[in-house]
């Protein structure tokens, strides 16, 4: 598991968002490889750092005891917004190739997005449309990899973000799952705040070990 912590893209969430994330990962058996990605950007810097790290992990895979096919990637708040793009964005990179690394396919196998942001047309502070039309740079189609998305109403990132992304999915036929609920706000990763958000961790749990068969 590939996990990206928030922070706006001004700083990384690196222990509620990173570390215990990985512990999260390493409960269910799973591999956690936690992103220092690139800040302060508006994010182009750091889909490449994402998109880097998925075709590092996959051309490693042997030496470190991995599937290459079975690759989930999660993100909270900006590293949401930032698993959404890497997830949509694998068929051409943002940089140029810099060795055999990026030979190897950037596209997540899973994304799970935990109360996501910027993801609507106009980025971070745009308001929603009628059409919850999604961000330019994100282009969902068949290929996107299956989602797990998990956000509540009085978010101050908007549930929009969350209802785009999944609408965009089921159109083009994507494996999408959603929990959504009224209170819990922003934040929390995986900690228990006794408010709607609590049941996240194992929902996600079961739906991670459906979709990639471990």
């Amino acid at each position: 598991m590939l996990i990206c912590p928030g922070g706006g893209y001004f700083l990384l969430a690196w222990r509620h968002e990173g570390m215990e994330i990985a512990e999260w990962a390493n409960s269910l058996g799973m591999d956690a490889f936690i992103l220092k990605y690139r800040v302060p950007n508006d994010g182009s810097i750091a889909l490449m750092d994402a998109q880097r790290a998925v075709s590092w992990m996959r051309a490693n895979a042997a030496t470190l005891q991995i599937d290459p096919a079975k690759i989930a990637q999660i993100g909270f708040s900006a590293g949401a917004n930032l698993t959404a793009r890497t997830a949509n964005n694998f068929k051409k990179r943002s940089y140029e190739p810099i060795d055999e690394v990026d030979a190897m396919s950037s596209r997540p196998d899973a994304t799970l997005l935990v109360y996501p942001g910027g993801l609507l047309k106009g980025g971070f502070r745009a308001r929603p449309t009628p059409d919850l039309a999604l961000c330019e740079d994100i282009f969902v189609t068949k290929d996107t990899p299956p989602v797990f998305i998990t956000q509540t109403e009085d978010d101050f990132c908007q549930v929009e973000n969350s209802l785009a992304y999944y609408l965009a999915c089921k159109k083009c036929g994507v494996p999408a799952a959603m929990l959504l609920g009224p209170k819990g706000g922003h934040g929390y990763g995986s900690r228990r705040t006794g408010r709607d958000n609590d049941t996240w961790p194992d929902v996600a749990a079961t739906w991670l070990k459906r979709t990639l068969g471990f």
